[in-house]
C-alpha cells in the first residue's frame, strides 16, 4: 500500500518498505538500511549533509526516533500509517518476550 501526504511545504511518501520525506528536496528517509535525516540542501555545503544518519537495520525504537527527530528538525509529523510493514510494532516485540 502506498501513502502520500502533501502540504504546501512538504511531502511524505511511503510504500510499505521505505518512507521518504521531501521538503522540497529529500530531507528524510526511513528504510531497511537505516535512517537518513538531512539538512536542507541550502545548508549542506556549509554544515554537512546529515542531521541524523544511521547505517544499520532499524529496530522498533528507531521508528520513534525517526518520528521524533523529523518533528524536532522540521516540525513534520510522521503518522503511523507510514510505518514500514517489515518493522515489528512495540506490541509484537512485547508479545515475543512473554
Amino acid at each position: 500500500m502506498q501513502y502520500i501526504e502533501q502540504t504546501e511545504t512538504y511531502e511524505i511518501c511511503s510504500d510499505g518498505n521505505t518512507v521518504w520525506v521531501n521538503a522540497p528536496t529529500l530531507v528524510g528517509r526511513f528504510g531497511k538500511f537505516g535512517i537518513d535525516i538531512h539538512r536542507a540542501s541550502t545548508d549542506q555545503s556549509v554544515k554537512g549533509e546529515c542531521l541524523l544518519c544511521t547505517h544499520h537495520t532499524p529496530l522498533t525504537g528507531d521508528w520513534k526516533l525517526f518520528q521524533d527527530k523529523m518533528k524536532e528538525f522540521y516540525n513534520i509529523v510522521i503518522h503511523e500509517k507510514h510505518r514500514p510493514k517489515w518493522l515489528p510494532s512495540f506490541l509484537q516485540v512485547v508479545k515475543c518476550v512473554d
